[in-house]
């Protein structure tokens, strides 16, 4: 069991460094201390739907943060899975999905200035580790 927390804990390491490489400027990421989640909060004016509908048209997906909320909350959000490694493939895949939002980012206008609420549930006795991407020189866009 140690081994593979381990495992998974690179994993999610490899696929936060990932994200922070390729997604827009503003993007945020959560990591919980365990599991294999990893919870993007996407700039403001970015809706995560609008987004899974443009990876869906090129064969890529994640899960919205619309799904687990009722209200509108988590719409600029979405939940990436670590629980393989980062291989080409999914490599691939978080290029494209960075590409994806970079495009939708540079063509939102940012009017909404409400504070959206932070990605990913809540529970007690778990640290977050937030990162988030600064400027273009970290940017994908």
């Amino acid at each position: 069991l140690r081994r593979l927390r381990k495992q998974l804990a690179l994993q999610l390491r490899a696929y936060e460094q990932a994200v922070l490489r390729h997604f827009p400027a503003g993007t945020r990421l959560q990591v919980g201390e365990v599991g294999y989640a990893l919870w993007v909060e996407l700039p403001a004016g970015l809706d995560a739907l609008a987004l899974l509908a443009r990876a869906r048209e090129q064969g890529y997906s994640f899960v919205p943060g619309a799904v687990f909320s009722t209200g509108t909350a988590f719409d600029h959000c979405l939940r990436l899975s670590a629980r393989h490694p980062l291989d080409e493939a999914h490599q691939r895949g978080i290029e494209v999905l960075g590409a994806l939002a970079c495009t939708l980012a540079s063509t939102v206008a940012c009017v909404n200035t409400a504070v959206a609420a932070p990605c990913g549930p809540r529970r007690a006795g778990r640290e977050r580790k937030l990162a988030t991407v600064r400027g273009s020189e970290t940017a994908g866009c």
